[in-house]
């Protein structure tokens, strides 16, 4: 399995490793999705989330951002998207991979 993420600015492929795990490419398609504006992918127009809709209206995501989590979460052993404290749309993402490896991000849609 192969994704593409942008690394520093610089896309970069992740894909299944050596022992067949495919976790870093669903973490690294999970923050993409976090980061898409909804219907912005050709192929994939229900992923993303209306971030700018929700600047302007002052209403955040977080229906689009519970579905995301819905939808990832068989891919994780656990995983909770969060808001933050922030005047932005700012999630905190928690996940634990099935290899036992902990990831805490901080993503602002």
């Amino acid at each position: 399995m192969r994704t593409y993420g942008k690394i520093n600015n610089v896309w970069s492929t992740v894909q299944t490793d050596a022992n067949q795990h495919d976790d870093y490419v669903w973490i690294t398609t999970l923050l993409n999705n976090l980061n898409l504006v909804l219907g912005e992918s050709p192929l994939y127009a229900q992923n993303g989330i209306p971030a700018q809709d929700s600047l302007v209206t002052q209403v955040f995501p977080d229906f689009y951002v519970s579905k995301m989590q819905q939808e990832f979460a068989p891919h994780f052993f656990s995983l909770k998207i969060y808001k933050t404290q922030s005047r932005t749309p700012t999630y905190q993402v928690d996940l634990i991979t099935k290899k036992g490896t902990a990831i805490n991000q901080v993503v602002a849609v």
